[in-house]
């Protein structure tokens, strides 16, 4: 599976209980399933895009706090954290798919439409 994660930065919209939040972070790309990456507290959330179901979650320790200062090693680490989620999904993307389906049906009908994504420039 092809995994590509994108360098610019980018304002999510995702599903809550409480309604659609906005986040900031990157894109991954596995196959055709968007997912999104986001720093916050210590933590690496990755989420897929139309729905907001988390896929994973992974603290950060303090040696990979210091590892990750410059944009370079961020972006090795989220594509090392891309490949190890399309091992997870190899063998199992029909089934991940419908799942996704599901989910963005489920979620249209509570919260509407999704807000549109959007590029961010931080500098």
């Amino acid at each position: 599976m092809e995994v590509i994660v994108k360098d610019q930065l980018q304002k999510f919209w995702l599903a809550t209980e409480e309604g659609w939040i906005d986040a900031i972070g990157h894109s991954i790309h596995i196959d055709d399933i968007h997912l999104c990456v986001v720093a916050y507290d210590n933590k690496i959330n990755v989420s897929e895009v139309t729905t907001g179901m988390r896929v994973a979650e992974k603290e950060l320790s303090f040696t990979d706090l210091l590892n990750l200062q410059e944009k370079e090693d961020v972006m090795a680490y989220y594509n090392k954290i891309g490949r190890q989620i399309s091992q997870l999904f190899s063998g199992k993307l029909p089934a991940i798919k419908q799942r996704i389906d599901e989910r963005r049906k489920v979620t249209h009908t509570r919260l509407g439409t999704q807000p549109p994504i959007e590029d961010v420039d931080m500098e």
